[in-house]
């Protein structure tokens, strides 16, 4: 989602809008005959992708971030114009909430006078930096709607939470004076694994390896981002670190990214010590290009890719893996493991934060 605001409303009014839609409802200001027709834009070579697309078009199958060839055999019908597209926030967090609230249409109008009035009776989970344990500890304080979150004293949810309780206040209040950060700020996504117990079983190790890949390259996805530069790290026992990377055709597809992070690990696996911790970055992100190969890539697998995002997307991105990537149970008993003595030592923290919020009285 794009958090878009008009220039000459910019002191006036928010709008939020899903960029599938909102781009063509721009083109369809311009040109009235484009109402009710299927609309996509983006590349217009076949290399290209789609930025933005009607609901006419989705019907179809066709969405965003989908290659414009596919797009074409899927919607033949459909008026497609070049995708040329800026887009500005005044206020992040308003905009992401508005937008979630106008679903289906996607579309809404906050002016600043009414932003309050439109928060206060939201619920606390609609508050972009509230997650399910923060949610929970506020909701057993009987903190349930925005209105009764913003008029808590902040000081009280500093001491509760942290520098973070400060910024949750703000946002309850409609403040937010974050800046938009533009695909290209992003430089990498990359994810750590460290064993509780150093090891050198190959399989295990390599089995970690396409599960990291898997999970990071569909955070890719999802925000329509390609990699051309996939690093392998490996620590080992004795706290010596090493990593290999190579440039690669940009993509975002798990078995490509897979192969290649296995031969560097392969490569740079040379010293038969015990590992400690494995990593994998992808970097030298952009974002709308998808390059096919036209030997390998085909509107088959690209449409595999897509049917397992979107079961991902609705049961969890752990819903469909590869044999590859899948832990065993003794890997599962250990991340469980680890998960319990994370969660008895937030537990912890948060009693004692608690201890805190008591003295302010707001437990009586």
């Amino acid at each position: 989602t794009f958090f878009v605001s008009v220039e000459r409303l910019k002191n006036s009014r928010l709008i939020g809008k899903p960029v599938i839609t909102f781009f063509v409802s721009v083109e369809r200001l311009k040109n009235s005959r484009l109402i009710g027709k299927p609309v996509i834009i983006g590349g217009m070579s076949d290399r290209g992708v789609v930025s933005s697309c009607s609901y006419e078009a989705r019907k179809y199958g066709v969405n965003s971030a989908m290659p414009m060839k596919m797009a074409r055999n899927m919607c033949p019908d459909a008026v497609t114009i070049r995708g040329d597209m800026e887009s500005l926030s005044v206020n992040k967090t308003v905009s992401k909430i508005a937008t979630g609230e106008a679903k289906p249409n996607g579309e809404i109008e906050v002016r600043k006078e009414t932003v309050l009035p439109f928060l206060d009776p939201l619920s606390i989970s609609k508050i972009p930096m509230i997650g399910q344990k923060t949610y929970h500890v506020l909701r057993s304080m009987g903190i349930a709607t925005i209105y009764t979150l913003r008029n808590i004293p902040p000081e009280m949810l500093e001491k509760l939470m942290g520098k973070n309780g400060i910024e949750v206040w703000k946002r309850a209040n409609g403040i937010d004076s974050t800046p938009v950060i533009s695909y290209s700020e992003q430089k990498s996504i990359s994810t750590e694994h460290t064993f509780e117990k150093d090891t050198t079983d190959m399989a295990r190790l390599n089995q970690l390896l396409v599960s990291m890949v898997e999970k990071i390259a569909y955070d890719m996805r999802k925000q329509e981002k390609l990699t051309s530069c996939v690093t392998v790290k490996i620590r080992y026992s004795n706290f010596d670190t090493h990593t290999l990377q190579k440039r690669i055709p940009y993509t975002a597809f798990d078995h490509v990214l897979a192969d290649v992070a296995k031969e560097l690990f392969a490569r740079l696996y040379q010293r038969r010590m015990l590992i400690r911790l494995i990593g994998v970055r992808f970097s030298h992100l952009v974002q709308g290009v998808q390059q096919l190969d036209m030997f390998d890539d085909t509107p088959e697998k690209v449409s595999l890719y897509m049917a397992m995002d979107k079961l991902r997307k609705r049961f969890g991105r752990d819903a469909v893996r590869r044999a590859a990537g899948v832990m065993t149970s003794s890997e599962r008993e250990e991340k469980a493991l680890k998960q319990l003595e994370n969660a008895l030592n937030e537990q912890k923290m948060m009693e004692e934060r608690l201890k805190g919020y008591y003295m302010y009285g707001f437990g009586h």
